[in-house]
């Protein structure tokens, strides 16, 4: 094998990584790394990745052709758990690209099932490292790999609705459980949706007043309930919560934190000031009242009384 048929070789199956295995192993060492077999030159380019000064260090005191689990050791001071048998078992004949072995150690550190997963799907094609790299570790399961089928794009808008859902206050454990169950992208589309949708509040228009922050989420409104000792609390009161309702916290003044409930008036076609109330459902003083309206008045939303209520009177 000629000079430029061994730099070729080399291009083609270290990729980025070829320059790398050029310098470390030298001229001598380029022909055994293309003759050798895919696992064992994985695992130079992975040990180069992870950890190179100390990889070098290996190479110097066990050869190339060291045992596996013997460089490791020597290399890694702890290392990642399965991360041999899933280099023998699972990567490509081509290296991945730079940045993805240290990647996969980090996954196999956090969550060792994971290379348990993996080793169920042997070998695997770029495509599909990139796919299961892109995911949440949490999900990183057989039934989510399925639905994904190689898609990238698709698995970085699952790991983007995962970390919003969990943002807006889901529980992580039953959101997964839900995830892994899903039998088709139908059913996982609709639970996602469900997911970042559930606890999102209404948008009402917000004045350009510092002191004023919207409540977007339930779980926020639950938060600034328990703060301000009202029925928003606690799960029961969302019953008692209009689904129309937009909710804001008027925060800072010398009276205390108020909560500002507006509602949309939907026989004339506005938002009104609903409810002003201080911790424990007081009433806020009249000028703090009027200074608050005429914030919200600022952006359209009106100080005015709910028709329903004033027909229901007749």
């Amino acid at each position: 094998m000629t000079t430029d048929n061994l730099t070729d070789q080399l291009d083609l199956i270290a990729g980025d990584f070829s320059k790398d295995i050029a310098e470390f192993l030298g001229g001598g060492g380029v022909k055994p790394f293309v003759l050798a077999s895919r696992a064992r030159r994985a695992l130079w380019v992975a040990l180069i990745e992870i950890a190179p000064a100390q990889a070098r260090s290996g190479l110097v005191r066990f050869g190339f052709d060291a045992d596996p689990q013997t460089l490791l050791n020597w290399v890694l001071d702890e290392p990642p758990p399965l991360l041999w048998p899933v280099i023998r078992r699972c990567m490509p004949a081509a290296a991945l690209p730079k940045g993805w072995y240290s990647q996969i150690a980090t996954h196999l550190r956090m969550r060792p099932r994971t290379g348990r997963v993996w080793l169920q799907g042997k070998s695997m094609r770029r495509n599909e490292w990139a796919t299961t790299l892109a995911l949440p570790p949490d999900l990183i399961e057989p039934s989510v790999i399925a639905l994904m089928n190689g898609n990238i794009d698709r698995a970085e808008a699952v790991r983007d609705l995962w970390d919003l859902a969990q943002d807006q206050g889901r529980d992580p454990s039953n959101l997964r459980r839900a995830i892994c169950d899903a039998k088709d992208m139908d059913r996982l589309e609709n639970l996602l949706k469900r997911a970042v949708q559930a606890d999102a509040l209404p948008a009402a228009p917000i004045p350009a007043v510092p002191s004023v922050r919207a409540l977007r989420t339930r779980a926020e409104l639950e938060t600034a309930g328990r703060t301000m000792h009202n029925c928003m609390s606690r799960s029961s009161g969302f019953g008692l919560r209009r689904k129309s309702d937009a909710y804001f916290m008027w925060l800072g003044d010398p009276e205390g934190d108020v909560m500002v409930r507006c509602s949309q008036d939907h026989h004339l076609g506005f938002w009104r000031l609903a409810e002003i109330r201080l911790k424990n459902n007081r009433n806020p003083s009249e000028p703090l009242r009027r200074r608050i309206a005429e914030a919200f008045a600022s952006v359209a939303v009106r100080d005015r009384p709910d028709v329903d209520s004033l027909l229901l009177a007749l």
